[in-house]
């Protein structure tokens, strides 16, 4: 089954019918610090948003395709652009600044990064691959292959690396050097589009089959919450309380859970086609 975050960009490359380089970054006015980073697919930009859910600096435009979004220690933003198979980096204002990665990149989706600045992309192209980069954007170990179609990843407090392999209907684990490990995650999964770790090590997912959010332990056993009633979600995040960020792309909009699972502010609405989210 193809994927709906994949179908997306694909209806977004033939309307632009081409890669758009013009970048630009603006300041909606001085606000809040940034809670949330949402990429929004449908307009090429990425978004900035205050805990209250209000929109703050920085603003992104201008990029072609993007998918995915992390943000490391720095406070540097890591965005996938699936129109020209690069990932680039922008500043805490949203300046744009090296390194731009290109190398190894194809059709590049989910996107994570470590404590030490290392970058994790989930590459859907035909290579089926996650590539690894160091802080500089070079190419670093490991390389880890296989997949049918890796369109989420994360890594966790150990240097474990999760991928979401969609087609597969699995999330698959490795050691910090590539090796396979434990858990491997089949249950409760239905097109499974984005996943999050938070610091104890429980794994959430964001399926896009059913519209809802599984969560397991880090042994992989279903846990509590299940939230539903989503539509086509795609990013997750969990913030350092717990609370669960979710892309709920079909909706246009970006929806916040308490760790229980209980809706809670903020809201972000009136999005185009929000793929990928990020928190501070």
């Amino acid at each position: 089954m193809r994927s709906v975050l994949r179908l997306a960009a694909a209806t977004a490359l033939v309307a632009a019918g081409a890669c758009n380089t013009s970048i630009t970054a603006s300041t909606p006015g001085p606000g809040a610090a940034p809670y949330v980073y949402v990429v929004d697919d449908g307009n090429g930009t990425v978004a900035a948003y205050a805990a209250d859910g209000t929109r703050t600096a920085p603003f992104i435009g201008g990029l072609g395709n993007p998918i995915g979004l992390a943000v490391d220690a720095a406070g540097d933003l890591h965005v996938t652009d699936d129109a020209d198979n690069t990932v680039r980096t922008f500043d805490s204002a949203g300046n744009r600044q090296a390194p731009t990665i290109a190398a190894g990149v194809n059709a590049p989706t989910g996107i994570a990064v470590d404590a030490a600045g290392k970058l994790y992309v989930a590459n859907a192209g035909t290579a089926g691959t996650v590539t690894t980069y160091g802080a500089s954007g070079a190419r670093a170990l490991p390389t880890i292959s296989g997949f049918e179609l890796p369109v989420g990843v994360a890594v966790d407090a150990t240097g474990k690396i999760y991928v979401v392999d969609q087609t597969a209907q699995a999330v698959r684990t490795y050691t910090a050097a590539g090796t396979p490990a434990n858990p491997t995650i089949t249950s409760g999964l239905s097109v499974p589009s984005g996943i999050a770790v938070d610091g104890s090590g429980k794994i959430y997912v964001a399926n896009s089959g059913n519209g809802t959010i599984t969560t397991y332990t880090s042994l992989g056993v279903r846990t509590q919450p299940t939230i539903g009633g989503l539509n086509a979600p795609t990013g997750i995040a969990v913030d350092a309380a717990g609370n669960i960020v979710v892309a709920n792309t079909g909706n246009g909009a970006v929806w916040t859970y308490s760790p229980s699972g209980v809706r809670i502010p903020p809201t972000i609405s009136s999005l185009n086609r929000p793929t990928g989210v990020a928190v501070r």
